[in-house]
């Protein structure tokens, strides 16, 4: 699916103005590792709307965060110079205000999708935190048990998959994502925590998950690898596309000064979960 962009990267008089702030980099100016800033950022984007990334430098304390939003971390948006904070409050926000026929309705139409790999991230995390070498055993197979039941049900056909008038028994799904062949909240969700447990190949080796490819293609079939190579085709058009496209002004905030530049000097791979 081809992006929504607006008319030469002009915001409409009637179209909202949104910033997102979101975490910095080890660099402090790209945007970094933060699932749920990537999250919000993928949403946005998805939603076609105009909007500004400010990353913060949360090490240097920046002043002017303090004045916009007190006692706040990022990420968080303003939306015509309201704060919004709390990521699953932003997201019910813009799917609200962001909705069709002008945007994108990105909700999930079955309520699993919402849910499928939820526990992964947690898993994960207890998982590379643990200081115990006799709960390692146990804590790998939490976390294989989570990647295969998200797998199993990327493999297995939605209810309108399925014709029931048919005499063919569809026992594979084909869709690309989880709730269909469009990205939903659910994946913008899932996608950046899924993305952090992959740059650990040495874990994913340990854990013989030897079907998520580090170079996932139309020949390796395994649903995991299938719906990565899906994503990174679809949430971010190419490495060429997005450094111009004309949404977006990316900002940096320091020492309670804010400057913006254009989005040339961000790596693709730093937004997207999926492109490296």
């Amino acid at each position: 699916m081809s992006l929504s962009v607006p008319h030469n990267g002009i915001k409409a008089d009637n179209e909202p103005v949104i910033e997102l702030f979101v975490k910095a980099g080890s660099d402090g100016e790209s945007i970094g590792n933060c699932p749920f800033s990537q999250r919000l950022f993928m949403i946005l984007w998805l939603k076609g709307v105009v909007f500004n990334v400010t990353t913060v430098d949360l090490k240097r304390k920046p002043a002017d965060l303090q004045n916009l939003a007190p006692g706040t971390h990022p990420p968080f948006i303003t939306f015509n110079g309201e704060v919004k904070t709390d990521v699953n409050k932003i997201e019910e926000f813009l799917e609200d205000v962001l909705s069709p026929p002008k945007f994108t309705k990105l909700s999930a139409r079955h309520p699993e999708s919402n849910t499928a790999g939820m526990d992964i991230f947690a898993k994960f995390s207890a998982f590379i935190k643990n200081s115990k070498p006799n709960a390692n055993e146990g804590l790998e197979r939490g976390l294989l048990k989570t990647l295969q039941k998200l797998d199993e049900y990327l493999r297995s056909p939605l209810p309108d998959e399925i014709d029931h008038n048919s005499i063919e028994d569809v026992k594979t799904s084909s869709r690309k994502f989880l709730d269909g062949d469009n990205m939903t909240l659910a994946d913008c969700n899932l996608l950046p925590k899924l993305h952090i447990v992959k740059k650990f190949p040495s874990i994913c080796k340990r854990l013989n998950v030897s079907h998520w490819s580090d170079y996932p293609s139309e020949r390796n079939n395994a649903p995991l690898s299938l719906y990565e190579l899906h994503s990174s085709r679809q949430a971010y058009p190419s490495k060429t596309d997005y450094p111009t496209d004309p949404r977006l002004r990316r900002c940096h905030l320091q020492n309670g000064f804010q400057h913006s530049t254009q989005q040339t000097g961000c790596s693709l791979s730093q937004c997207h979960p999926f492109c490296h």
